[in-house]
C-alpha cells in the first residue's frame, strides 16, 4: 500500500519537474504585478485541485494521523496542507495532531502516521516534540517493537536560520 504522505504529494506530480509545495508561481515572479501573482497562484491552486480530484483513494485506507512538531509554524502549515489535500482526495478520516497532545499509550495503536517535524537551532527537537523525542529514545533503547503494524512517513524540515 502506498503511504498516504507519498500518495498525496507524489502521485499527482509523477513525471513532472515542478515542485509540489511552492510559495508562489515559479520563475520571474519578481517582475509580475501583485494582481498577476494572485492570478498565477489561483490558476496553480485550481490545477492542483483538479489533479487531486483525478486520484483514487484506496478503499482499505486506515484512519490517518498527521502529527506535527514545529517551532515557528512551518511543520504545522505543512500538516494543514496535507489535511486540505487529503480532504480534496476524499480521504475518509484524517486527524492533524500537535505533538503537544502526544500520548505514549495511543501513538503505537495508529495504523498510518504522517509526521511533519522541524528542527531548530542546531538540529534540536522543537519544544512541542520533546516528550515524543524522550519516549522515542526510550523505545529505541528497549528494542520494543511498538511500531510493528504501523505504516509511517516522516517529512523532516530544517531550520532556515542555521548557517
Amino acid at each position: 500500500m502506498v503511504l498516504i504522505g507519498a500518495f498525496i504529494f507524489l502521485q499527482g506530480n509523477s513525471g513532472k519537474s515542478e515542485g509540489v509545495i511552492s510559495e508562489g508561481p515559479a520563475g520571474g515572479s519578481e517582475d509580475k504585478s501583485d494582481a498577476q501573482k494572485e492570478q498565477d497562484a489561483a490558476e496553480s491552486a485550481a490545477k492542483r485541485e483538479k489533479e487531486l480530484q483525478e486520484l483514487t483513494v484506496p478503499m482499505s485506507l486506515p484512519e490517518v494521523q498527521v502529527y506535527f512538531g514545529s517551532q515557528t509554524g512551518t511543520a504545522e502549515k505543512l500538516a494543514g496542507m496535507l489535511d486540505e489535500e487529503a480532504h480534496l482526495l476524499g480521504v475518509p478520516k484524517l486527524d492533524v495532531v500537535d505533538f503537544n497532545n502526544f500520548s505514549e499509550e495511543n501513538f503505537p495503536k495508529h495504523k498510518l502516521v504522517i509526521i511533519c517535524v522541524a528542527t531548530h537551532y542546531e538540529g534540536d527537537p522543537c519544544d512541542n516534540t520533546r516528550n515524543f523525542y524522550k519516549w522515542f529514545k526510550k523505545i529505541l533503547k528497549s528494542k520494543d517493537k511498538v511500531f510493528s503494524g504501523m505504516q509511517y512517513t516522516i517529512f523532516g524540515l530544517g531550520d532556515t536560520s542555521y548557517e
